[in-house]
């Protein structure tokens, strides 16, 4: 997608990446200071917990949150929605979807992590799995490289387990192939589509790093059929190895699953009832839009979306993301976008908020391109990183980008690296 790394396919593309990993393992360790905000002193940047770069002043406004759109009464044809910002939110919404899941669960994420939220999906989907769901999980080999225990203990309590894009060296070139889907299907009648990955660091719980913004989508209507059946094709792609176990569970692994269950426990009840709380927004129209699990296309479902959502707006558009590193075509969009009198805002990570160094040396190395488009940009530097992708099109929200674009009245757009989701009110 437009504001992810470069993915290559050529030994080229393969010999940039990894130059630019050593550069950035060089400068990791540089202290995190003003002074990076200097070189652009001029443009139109803006940083602080969202304050002018160029300021000394030590306001703070609060850290940027996507505001849900007031409801609007349309036409139950296709789907029902209900937008997500907090980790409260989303453990409620996915409670309620396993819970209420009577034939088949499918989940694929980025990142699985070994700590407590990770257990803690473990044991909610072997409990599905138990009483008698079909329940199929994929994890990104990269993102769930330290989850090995995680994932062999859900497929010894019946959960088909499987890992997209296994690292080997008879495929160098194919590392840099990632999988940053983060779905939930129920019965392939329900969903959640988004940017929160199954880690502690994404539900405040892990000490020193918190994502500040995040936010996912829980979807009820045919669209789900579609993410569905993507899904499935995800599943049995040659790019997905399925896991293999043999014996059972390890007294360590028993231990941290019966400690999750308690936890459920405890917890459940307050989230079924928060769960109702949420507001609900019907869309006429939802359209899933995926790119191809197994090639990297310039021209792919996602990209398309993004850019006819962006074409679309009259007025004003906001875009959060935690990383820009922006393509020519994004920024020949953005510059006729602002042509035509449309006031585009960006929100990104500063340097020191950002959790990869690597994009933010790209952000850093367009960044007069970018400001010269006439985009105002804004940094984030408040003390935790901001992980939210989303984008507001005249006053309608788009979320998440690029995992998912929602926008209502005009239209949902769900665009993500690999699926996105289009609904039309």
């Amino acid at each position: 997608m437009t504001f992810s790394p470069c993915i290559y396919t050529n030994a080229r593309g393969a010999l940039a990446t990894a130059l630019a990993i050593c550069l950035a393992l060089l400068l990791i360790s540089a202290p995190a200071s003003a002074d990076r905000a200097t070189r652009v002193r001029g443009a139109s940047v803006k940083t602080g917990v969202l304050r002018p770069m160029a300021a000394k002043h030590t306001a703070r406004r609060p850290a940027p949150r996507v505001e849900r759109p007031a409801q609007r009464k349309m036409p139950d044809r296709s789907g029902r929605v209900r937008v997500i910002g907090s980790p409260k939110d989303d453990a409620a919404a996915r409670l309620h979807l396993i819970d209420g899941a009577k034939k088949s669960l499918q989940m694929n994420t980025y990142v699985l992590a070994n700590d407590r939220v990770g257990w803690m999906m473990a044991a909610k989907l072997i409990q599905a799995a138990k009483r008698g769901v079909d329940v199929k999980f994929v994890a990104d080999a990269t993102g769930a490289h330290g989850a090995t225990p995680v994932l062999d203990a859900m497929a010894k309590g019946g959960v088909k387990v499987a890992v997209y894009n296994r690292l080997s060296w008879k495929t160098p070139l194919r590392a840099t192939r990632r999988m940053h889907d983060k779905l939930l299907i129920a019965d392939g009648e329900r969903m959640i589509v988004g940017a929160r990955n199954m880690a502690s660091a994404y539900y405040h719980l892990r000490s020193g790093y918190r994502s500040s913004s995040n936010t996912d989508t829980y979807v009820e209507g045919s669209s789900a059929q579609g993410a569905a059946r993507y899904f499935d094709k995800l599943f049995s792609g040659k790019l997905v190895e399925r896991l293999r176990t043999k014996g059972s569970m390890s007294t360590d692994q028993a231990k941290r699953l019966a400690h999750a269950d308690r936890l459920w426990a405890r917890i459940s009840p307050r989230l079924t009832r928060h769960f109702e709380t949420l507001p609900e927004h019907s869309a006429e129209k939802v359209r899933f839009v995926h790119d191809s699990p197994e090639t990297f296309s310039k021209t792919s479902g996602t990209r398309t979306s993004f850019y006819a959502f962006l074409r679309a707006a009259k007025k004003r558009v906001t875009i959060h993301t935690p990383y820009v590193v922006p393509t020519a075509k994004f920024l020949a969009e953005v510059e006729r976008a602002v042509k035509r009198g449309v006031k585009v805002k960006i929100v990104t990570n500063s340097w020191k908020t950002t959790d990869t160094k690597v994009a933010q040396i790209g952000y850093e190395s367009m960044l007069h391109r970018l400001a010269k488009t006439g985009a105002e940009i804004w940094e984030y530097s408040g003390k935790h990183s901001l992980h939210s992708k989303t984008i507001v099109a005249d006053g309608e929200l788009a979320s998440p980008y690029p995992s998912l674009a929602l926008a209502f009245g005009g239209g949902v757009h769900v665009a993500g690296t690999d699926a996105t989701l289009n609904v039309t009110g």
